[in-house]
This record gives C-alpha cells, structure tokens and sequence, in this order.
C-alpha cells in the first residue's frame, strides 16, 4: 500500500528524475509531467494527493495557474511550489491561491522529502480531525434522541400513573363504602355510573396495554378471513354511539360503492379502527361531525376517518404514529383523557401486518384525515 498518489511538474527532465526517484522510495505513488497541460490531462484521468509543480514553465498553464486549476477541480488536492527565482510577491500570491507549501531551487533531498512527509501528515491530522468531528456530531446526536427517548418514557410514565390512578380512585371509592357497610342495593346511581365509569375507563387502559405489548411480537400471526369493511365500521359506529352523542357529535358513514372483503384479521383490524374513531372523537369539539368514508382504488380499499378537530402542527406530523406520541406537551395542553398514547401506534403496526399503509393529512386548527389502505387480494 503506498503512502499516497504524488503528480511531479516540471519541464526540467533531471529534476522531475530525482523528485520522482526520492519520493517513490518514500513509498509515494508518483507520477511525472513535463509541462502545465500533460499535467491537467494527467488530472482529468485521476485524482492525486500532492501536486508538486514548478512556477515557471512554458506555455499557457505555468504554475500559478496550474495551482488555480488543481483547487477548482479538486479542492482536497495539495500543491507545493517549486522555483529557482523566488520573491516574495510570488510566495504571497501562491499562499493566497491555496498552495500548501513553497520550495526552493536547487533543493537537497532531505528537503524535498520533509516538504512531502510534512505535506501528508498535515493531510493525515485533518482526516483525523474530520473523523472526530463526525463522531462528535453522531454521538450528540445520540445523545439528543437518548434524552427525547428518556423525556418520551418520563411522560409516558406520568401519563400512565394518572390513567391508572384516576379509574382506581373512583373504584375503590365506591368499593369502599360497600365494604364499610352500604348494601349494593342500597347503592345510589351515581354511585353506579361512578363505579362502571371508572371500572370501563381501568379495563381500556390496561386492554391498550395488553394489545401493544402482543403487536410488538417480530412474527405477528395473522387469523384472516374476508372482512367486508362498510358492515364492519358501521357495527363500530353503532357499537360506539355513547361515546360520539355523549360529546353531541355527528359520525357520517359514507362509502362510494360496495367494497370486495379484504382478507384481514377481523379482531385486529377492528382495533385499528376502533382507535381511529376514538381519536377523532376525542379531539372533535362538541358538535362537530365526524366523516368515514370508504372507497376503491385501483387493488386497494381506502377508508379515511376525518374530523373537524384541533388539527396537528406540520412540525408533528411525522411523530404522531410513533409510540406515546400523544403525551407530548402540544397534546395534553390542548385536550384532557388523552390516553396513553399507543393508539395510532397500534393502529400502524396493525395496518402495516396486513401490508397496508396508514397516512395523515392535518393542518393546525383545521382537522386531520387518517386513511387507510388495504389490499383487496391476498398477494
């Protein structure tokens, strides 16, 4: 292996003999030019390390302008300057053009070959100083993502504690005053409606729990039947009306034309849509409408659940199907019962189980549409 690639330029047949001789025993791949155009061809055929070129020669392309074109083409290149009439406006001027070094004529060896050897190691400290300031960039951007990755679980964490907390106070409120002697008969039905709130609101939290830890398997298994989509998210809608009339919302099903089954995991995809529905619900004002719609296109069936809510940010839309997404501050300032914030989660890694996609539209203020699409054949 060679210590590096050397192009020697000179019109001088015995200097370009002893540079090239003295540098090649150093271990340099070296290669020679009599004049400024042999050496620019020689250019346009590869790159090289060190350029090590005589001011003066003739022709059209003497030194400085050799230099001149070196950096244009290659800026990483490094060109020493040789002469024999050295003055210092030549000296500044080629410093100025980027020339890495200057030698003088008649040059002993020794000088030629600390001129290179201190030519490349310059290069090798600036490799190494690139490198490191490479590293340093990806370890601070590990860093970044290690605290987002650390204030995601801190949140999700709290968010956790408050969702379990709040169902339990409830429950074991009104556990408790029967235990301390209240018949259930004798149980008020507020009490009742406190005590199926809070036991409902426990059993979604943990199911939520339940179903992202089974999805995260790497071999999901698949029961799939045909699925027709319109009957499934119109029982969704049925199944769910308390939920959308309680907020005095409107839930529009409308489906282009009769969609062919899809061969889907009923269950699971149910789920999918389950959380769809529920997330516009949550973040619809009272009184606003909800629309489903279904459609074909081309091999895949298309449902989109749009609403008129709050919307999301565009800085945002590329982490809202990420895990416990949810908890960020934009959210949870802006609507309470939130959530754990798994539920679009779930719903891409169901989606994407049955080789379909999910994807948003949303502007803030303005509502977002979440569509999914399926694939109509097995293949």
């Amino acid at each position: 292996m060679t210590q590096g690639t050397i192009l020697v330029v000179d019109d001088e047949g015995p200097i370009r003999e002893v540079c090239r001789r003295t540098l090649a025993e150093l271990g340099f791949e070296v290669q020679a030019a009599g004049t400024g155009e042999k050496a620019l061809a020689r250019l346009r055929e590869r790159d090289f390390d060190l350029v090590l070129t005589d001011i003066r020669m003739p022709g059209a392309v003497d030194g400085v302008r050799l230099l001149e074109e070196v950096k244009r083409r290659c800026p990483c290149t490094d060109v020493v300057l040789m002469t024999g009439c050295p003055t210092l406006d030549t000296a500044i001027e080629a410093l100025q053009q980027g020339a890495a070094d200057y030698l003088l004529k008649p040059f002993s060896q020794a000088g030629l070959e600390h001129v290179a050897t201190r030519c490349f190691e310059r290069r090798r400290l600036s490799r190494e100083l690139d490198r490191e300031k490479l590293l340093r960039r990806e370890l601070e951007a590990a860093y970044a993502e290690l605290q987002k990755v650390e204030q995601l679980k801190a949140a999700f964490l709290a968010r956790l504690q408050h969702e379990l907390r709040t169902p339990l106070t409830l429950v074991c409120g009104v556990t408790d005053m029967i235990t301390k002697g209240l018949s259930r008969e004798d149980v008020s039905p507020v009490l009742k409606k406190t005590l199926l709130a809070g036991t409902a609101r426990l059993r979604e939290v943990v199911e939520q729990l339940l179903v992202f830890s089974d999805l995260q398997s790497a071999e999901l298994k698949l029961e799939k039947t045909p699925l027709d989509l319109e009957q499934a998210i119109r029982a969704l809608v049925a199944d769910s009306r308390g939920l959308w009339e309680q907020r005095r919302l409107k839930v529009e099903v409308r489906f282009a034309s009769p969609l062919p089954a899809v061969p889907a995991d009923a269950d699971l995809l149910r789920t999918a849509f389950k959380h769809l529905l529920l997330n516009a619900v949550r973040f619809s004002p009272q009184g606003a409408a909800i629309r489903i719609q279904g459609a074909r296109d081309r091999d895949e069936a298309c449902v989109t659940f749009a609403d008129e809510g709050i919307g999301i940010p565009a800085d945002q839309l590329s982490k809202i199907f990420d895990s416990f997404y949810q908890v960020a501050e934009f959210m949870t300032r802006k609507v309470d019962g939130l959530g754990l914030g798994l539920g679009l989660a779930i719903v891409r890694r169901i989606v994407e189980a049955h080789h379909g996609t999910v994807s948003v539209a949303s502007r803030e203020g303005a509502g977002s549409a979440f569509t999914v699409r399926l694939p109509v054949s097995q293949a």
